[in-house]
């Protein structure tokens, strides 16, 4: 339904992405990083906010549940799903490449090409045997979750700091 999409789009958008991925890979390839990360993300809304409605209406029309239902021709789903996958492959190497720095420091002797393998395999594993729409509830759980830490860190550091929120910006002038 609507309310489930939704939370995983949004989820998606800033879990992952917003606390793994982009700040690793900022760290790791610089701040132009960070720019790529801020138009990639405008630009999906903008494209999404035309074009999300009239899809979710087509797929409601059609019954369509996935991007493969919506084309009739086996061979093009083949070919949407490969494409699907390409360009998937940038923001799946942001997550790992967060993952691999949280690894580093850690320091518990875990190498970056064990941990991609033992989380995808655990995440094929889930997904195969709890089907997909565990993982998204799952997923509505956790970022409801993260907004209440985000908001409880946030909080904590205010009053952790000297001078409230005064004191965060002159910090970072620093």
């Amino acid at each position: 339904g609507a309310f489930l999409v939704f939370f995983i789009s949004v989820g998606e958008i800033y879990s992952i992405g917003t606390m793994i991925g982009t700040p690793g890979s900022i760290y790791a390839n610089g701040a132009t990083y960070g720019l790529w990360f801020i138009c990639y993300i405008l630009l999906a809304y903008c494209v999404g906010y035309f074009m999300n409605p009239a899809i979710w209406r087509m797929g409601q029309l059609s019954g369509a549940t996935s991007i493969g239902d919506v084309i009739g021709c086996k061979a093009l789903q083949v070919i949407v799903a490969i494409v699907a996958i390409i360009f998937l492959t940038p923001w799946i190497q942001n997550q790992f490449s967060g993952m691999a720095i949280l690894f580093e420091y850690l320091n518990i002797g875990v190498s970056f090409i064990a941990a991609v393998v033992i989380a995808t395999v655990l995440a094929f594993i889930y997904i195969a045997v709890a089907g997909i729409r565990a993982p998204a509830w799952v997923s509505v759980m956790k970022d409801i979750l993260l907004v209440c830490s985000i908001i409880v860190v946030g909080i904590a550091a205010i009053v952790k700091m000297p001078g409230g929120v005064g004191g965060i910006f002159h910090k970072v002038a620093d």
